[in-house]
């Protein structure tokens, strides 16, 4: 294969290879003809065996009679050529080489291992912030995760810490719940504490108003009994002084009218007395 540059200058067209159509690398020419090859295109026709024949003119050609041509070599070297890499740099192509190596659009593979895509060197930083191989920590590293991952791997790792902040927050919502039906639960406590409180003050007061109400029904009957107590007395005390009366009355009635009428009084004070402390 030959050089694939692009050259500053026109080059003749027989520093062409015609097999690969770019400038001649390791330049043999034929025997006969004298065309001029690159050594990589002539060994792949020559692959087939000792004899081929010349692509140009069509003659046999004998492997053994190629020879190079390293005046051809120098002069294709010595041509101003750009960078193949895509970078400003121009120079004879025999320091292209020497160039490659610290030039920034030179493709190169991805540092991980895994990646096999080719990026210029320029471009290499870039790459690493998006290739699914890089290694990465985890973005709940300042939540205390210590993971690193391929980038490839950590959406699967993230998930679990999405479904762990979704319990802590379920968590944290049911904690809450918690909090406040405990101070639900110690306000309805209290409340119940104060009824309670009442319900025994009112029992108190409806206990004291039914013995007051007892008392009420029981006087009365205490009244009724003193009533009785004093007709009982006055009918003792009159049948105390009925045997009076009727003597009073007998001798009254039984006296002759000429003789003084003596009359037995009865004993109206004892009587009095009698009725007065019946009253008190």
């Amino acid at each position: 294969m030959g050089y694939d540059v692009e050259p500053i200058d026109k080059v003749q067209q027989e520093l062409y290879c015609a097999i690969c159509y770019m400038l001649i690398c390791n330049a043999k020419q034929l025997p006969d003809c004298g065309h001029v090859f690159c050594e990589g295109c002539l060994q792949s026709l020559a692959e087939r065996g000792t004899r081929f024949l010349c692509p140009v003119d069509r003659k046999p050609v004998n492997t053994k009679d190629i020879v190079a041509v390293p005046f051809i070599d120098r002069l294709i070297l010595s041509s101003k050529v750009k960078c193949i890499n895509g970078c400003v740099w121009v120079g004879e192509l025999g320091n292209l080489k020497d160039h490659q190596p610290s030039c920034e659009y030179l493709p190169t593979k991805c540092p991980n291992k895994k990646c096999n895509k080719h990026i210029q060197k320029i471009q290499i930083d870039e790459h690493l912030k998006t290739c699914n191989y890089s290694s990465v920590p985890c973005k709940y590293q300042q939540y205390g995760c210590k993971m690193k991952l391929l980038r490839l791997e950590l959406s699967k790792h993230e998930k679990v810490h999405n479904m762990i902040e979704r319990l802590e927050a379920s968590n944290k919502y049911l904690h809450e719940s918690y909090l406040e039906l405990e101070s639900a639960a110690l306000d309805n406590r209290n409340e119940l504490d104060e009824v309670v409180l009442q319900n025994h003050f009112l029992q108190k007061r409806i206990k004291y108003l039914e013995n007051k109400h007892d008392e009420e029904l029981k006087k009365p009957e205490r009244n009724i009994d003193k009533a009785d107590t004093k007709v009982s007395r006055l009918y003792f005390g009159l049948l105390f002084l009925l045997p009076f009366g009727i003597f009073w009355a007998y001798k009254r009635v039984a006296t002759p009218p000429e003789k003084p009428l003596i009359i037995l009084e009865p004993p109206v004070n004892e009587f009095a007395s009698w009725i007065n402390s019946w009253k008190m």
